[in-house]
């Protein structure tokens, strides 16, 4: 059930006192965000705090998704909020992630109100920062912010091989991680590179300037990274389709 690799992480160093993420640890796509929302702040920040805990007792319990119930008190990260629908109260974020989901797997009912939000069965999601913020704003306005956010993509991105495993990884994080001239974050940590050709000669799709994506290919083309912007509100489906058609391609050429 769970890979050497994620039992590893869960009992290694750089899981202490910190967050591990949420859905499935054996799906082939990995969802970055930004931080930890705390908006619904004691229940936020339980889930925060026993991430890790209750990691380790669904590994030590041998947890599957389909052992959890709906909508569980304890909100476990396997499957959290288990039997939410889109008629419910969800946020702008989670409903993108779902709509990128059934796109990907080229669900048919997309558009149905009743229809379960389950896109963590086939996606396992974390955040570039580990600190908890109720917006980004307030995030960045933190003193320790940066060297807390530069510490956690060297150690729990860069040197994790649970991380490391993933065939797609969308970095859906806007500006807390990027390939600049003289600092290629993305390339160095991911040991990815622009993909450039005929569709995407440039190596990013466009919409409109607050809807793109960058491109981003392994040597062996086995790994898909897609930079972008925070899925939350004011994300145009259009981009999400062509997210998901590019996912969807890579999936099937494994």
């Amino acid at each position: 059930m769970y890979s050497e690799e994620f039992k590893n992480l869960v009992e290694s160093e750089l899981t202490k006192n910190s967050f591990i993420g949420f859905g499935n640890p054996n799906a082939k796509i990995l969802i970055v965000g930004k931080e930890v929302s705390n908006s619904n702040d004691k229940e936020g920040m339980n889930f925060y705090k026993r991430n890790t805990e209750i990691w380790k007792s669904n590994i030590k319990n041998n947890i599957k998704q389909e052992d959890i119930n709906d909508c569980s008190i304890e909100h476990n990260p396997l499957f959290a909020y288990k039997g939410l629908t889109k008629k419910e109260n969800i946020s702008d974020t989670w409903t993108n992630y779902q709509k990128l989901h059934d796109i990907i797997f080229e669900r048919k009912d997309n558009s149905i109100k009743e229809t379960i939000i389950n896109f963590q069965k086939d996606f396992f999601l974390t955040e570039m920062s580990e600190m908890p913020a109720k917006t980004t704003k307030t995030a960045q306005e933190k003193i320790e912010f940066k060297e807390k956010l530069k510490k956690r993509k060297a150690e729990f991105f860069n040197k994790n091989a649970f991380i490391q495993n993933f065939p797609v990884v969308v970095l859906a994080c806007s500006n807390y991680i990027w390939n600049k001239e003289n600092d290629l974050q993305i390339k160095d940590i991911f040991d990815v590179t622009y993909s450039e050709n005929k569709e995407y000669p440039k190596g990013f799709y466009e919409s409109s300037s607050k809807n793109r994506f960058w491109i981003h290919y392994s040597a062996n083309s086995e790994k898909l990274v897609i930079h972008t912007r925070q899925l939350s509100n004011h994300v145009k489906n259009d981009m999400l389709i062509e997210m998901g058609k590019i996912i969807n391609q890579h999936l099937k050429n494994l």
